[in-house]
Parts: structure tokens; C-alpha cells; sequence
């Protein structure tokens, strides 16, 4: 057997176990805070900061919202200025 048939097997098991109703509801939550001007801010360490980091990229460019990694965006985040 290949590795590409039970990695597609786990990975829809995976899929059909995700809370619909709980993701819906976190992305409703985020969308309220883009909308109110709010900011995201993503912690993370040593391996996560690079998580981190292009998880901010990915919420400012997609979905237009004030994002942070405060451990990879250092710079950026000691200039803002509130409103920002």
C-alpha cells in the first residue's frame, strides 16, 4: 500500500471530526473583531514563531485585519500607535 491512500483516509476522518458549529462561530468572533478595529495577536516561540508569523500574514492579507506576532514582528509591534 502507498502512503498517499491512508494519509487521505486519516485526513477525512480528521475532516468529519471538526466542529462545524465551533469553527462557524470562531470565525464569526474574528470577523467581529476585524470589524470593531480590533487586533489579532499571535503568540509563539522557538518552532510556532515561524507559525505565528505566517498566520498574521495570512489574516492581514486575507482577511484585512490588524494581526501581530510579537515575537517575530518585534519592530513593527513597538511602533504602532493605537489606531493603527
Amino acid at each position: 500500500m502507498t502512503f498517499t491512500q491512508p494519509f487521505l483516509t486519516e485526513a477525512r476522518a480528521v475532516l468529519d471530526g471538526l466542529p462545524a458549529e465551533n469553527i462557524e462561530r470562531l470565525a464569526c468572533s474574528l470577523a467581529d473583531v476585524r470589524d470593531a478595529g480590533g487586533r489579532l495577536f499571535v503568540p509563539g516561540l522557538g518552532d510556532s514563531g515561524a507559525n505565528a508569523s505566517h498566520l498574521v500574514n495570512d489574516f492581514r492579507n486575507t482577511a484585512g485585519m490588524g494581526s501581530y506576532a510579537p515575537a517575530g514582528d518585534v519592530s513593527e509591534f513597538t511602533v504602532r500607535k493605537e489606531g493603527q
